[in-house]
């Protein structure tokens, strides 16, 4: 199991009680044999994502040292067609072990709101399933939000709501006028 704290949402934002982060750990620790955190290398890291029930690892460099295949060919490389790596982000095992501690499902989440057609943007606490009509976009402008990635994102049309594995969303500038020679 990998763990990637990075690079869309920043450490600082998880300033989350290590005994929360830790119970996540520990429950991922029985269902799985080999827990792997991985860490900013060009910061120290905080206390609260080391564990003892986890081997962590740090990654530092350009791009692409926050990729999740970059991580799983260093650490534990598949060489078996029936090997299986596993991998969930922070906000799931904060999430786990907050559902864990207090026996109730916690569904807040942390979004980047970004893109450049996007006003105010920022991270933001929010819930599993809340609208993102609300976010606040350039005026003037027709403006494509996307919930996720930009690359596999889906469009969010009214009423869009925030996806499981979705911690970012993003507004475009709708590209509908027409460059002469806009291929070169």
């Amino acid at each position: 199991l990998t763990l990637t704290l990075w690079p869309l949402i920043p450490i600082s934002i998880w300033m989350v009680a290590k005994k929360i982060f830790n119970a996540g750990i520990a429950l991922l620790s029985k269902i799985c044999p080999q827990v792997q955190v991985c860490l900013e290398g060009n910061e120290e890291p905080s206390k609260t994502f080391l564990s003892s029930s986890a081997t962590t690892h740090r990654f530092s460099g350009i791009h692409p040292r926050g990729n999740l295949s970059v991580h799983i060919e260093k650490i534990a490389p598949v060489v078996r067609q029936e090997q299986v790596v596993w991998s969930i982000r922070a906000q799931e095992v904060v999430a786990m072990g907050k559902t864990l501690l207090s026996g109730q499902f916690d569904a807040e989440r942390v979004v980047a709101w970004a893109g450049p057609a996007a006003e105010d943007r920022k991270y933001y606490k929010t819930t599993l399933g809340a609208s993102l009509a609300a976010l606040p976009v350039v005026a003037d402008q027709e403006v494509r939000r996307i919930s996720g990635s930009v690359l596999s994102g889906r469009e969010m049309t009214e009423g869009a709501f925030l996806g499981f594995y979705d911690n970012t969303a993003v507004a475009l500038k709708e590209g509908r006028e027409r460059k002469i020679l806009g291929w070169l």
